[in-house]
């Protein structure tokens, strides 16, 4: 073969390439491209008023249903008890890095106060028992031990922040 010959076919070759190449984006580029924002489309409501998309929607007209389980914290009881848990040790650190020049010692004259025992007592009355009881049981006492943790820890806030300002701390 010599050489004009070869680049002729050399050329064909490319310009094959650059049409099939060519053909190939032009049937890609009909596919919608996704972009970085979403499209808003409209929705008519049955009051006739028109809404974006995505916009925040009214809870009127719904109904509730007895059978189903609309609580916020649909969890297992035991994960609901270990996240009251959390949240009061949660507020025990915020307390002691608020104020950790008066914070043992108004923790301690907390634990020594008779609500705080009483609160104490009770919480080991229902933790000894909680084991031994069903998913409904537990449940029922969920309410009560959120109650008593925030007693708890609404009172140890309170003697903390007397104990600060007694010290002048701020």
């Amino acid at each position: 073969m010599n050489p004009a010959s070869r680049r002729l076919v050399l050329l064909g070759l490319l310009a094959f390439g650059a049409l099939a190449l060519g053909w190939w984006f032009l049937q890609t580029s009909e596919e919608p491209k996704p972009s970085g924002r979403l499209a808003r489309s409209v929705v008519v409501t049955k009051s006739g008023a028109a809404r974006p998309v995505g916009a925040p929607r009214s809870a009127n007209g719904l109904i509730p249903s007895a059978q189903e389980d609309i609580s916020v914290d649909s969890r297992p009881p035991d994960a609901r008890r270990e996240n009251i848990i959390r949240e009061g040790i949660g507020t025990i650190q915020e307390l002691k890095f608020m104020h950790p020049q008066v914070f043992d010692g108004a923790a301690k004259r907390w634990g020594e106060h008779p609500k705080t025992k009483a609160l104490v007592a009770e919480w080991k009355e229902i933790e000894a028992g909680w084991k031994t009881q069903d998913e409904a049981a537990k449940a029922a006492q969920l309410p009560r031990m959120q109650v008593m943790w925030n007693e708890a820890m609404g009172l140890l806030r309170a003697e903390v922040e007397q104990s600060a300002s007694e010290a002048g701390v701020k």
